[in-house]
């Protein structure tokens, strides 16, 4: 039951970031592909910049305690060189005060259970990019806060 309490909080910040800021994925990744590992708390296998276009994902989450997901936020015109730490606050806006303004775009790619590999897609545009997980540990603190935010730059 608790998981389940888990990934519905962590939804619900993948449900926050994409309220109007949803892009269509794609059906196919035309032979680009990433392989992304998620461990708690951080992910590896996301270079950070990347060309522009469709990429295949496979999502392997290493541990056995936590779900993770995987989200890719773009970041709007005068947000681009956010800290961390103001990437942080950005996401948190979105969740708690519904403020989308650091942001031009979202997409889910996937989410994997504790010990599983999850397979998804992503279309980057040139431009810079947040990815995150923002489901909750135990004690309700996203993951995102905890480590599992990175930067990405495409071009």
């Amino acid at each position: 039951m608790a998981k389940t309490k888990h990934v519905r909080l962590g939804l619900s910040v993948a449900v926050a970031l994409l309220m109007g800021l949803l892009v269509a994925l794609p059906v196919s990744a035309a032979g680009r592909s990433l392989e992304v590992q998620a461990f708690n708390f951080g992910f590896e296998g996301i270079p950070t910049r990347l060309a522009a276009g469709t990429y295949a994902v496979s999502f392997a989450n290493d541990n056995d305690i936590y779900s993770h997901e995987l989200l890719a936020a773009k970041l709007a015109p005068g947000h681009e060189n956010v800290t961390r730490d103001e990437a942080i606050t950005c996401v948190d806006n979105v969740v708690f005060k519904n403020n989308f303004d650091c942001f031009a775009g979202a997409q889910f790619v996937t989410i994997a259970s504790p010990d599983t590999v999850a397979q998804g897609s992503l279309t980057l545009e040139p431009g810079k990019y947040l990815y995150l997980c923002g489901i909750p540990d135990r004690n309700g603190h996203p993951h995102y806060q905890l480590g599992m935010l990175r930067f990405l730059s495409v071009s």
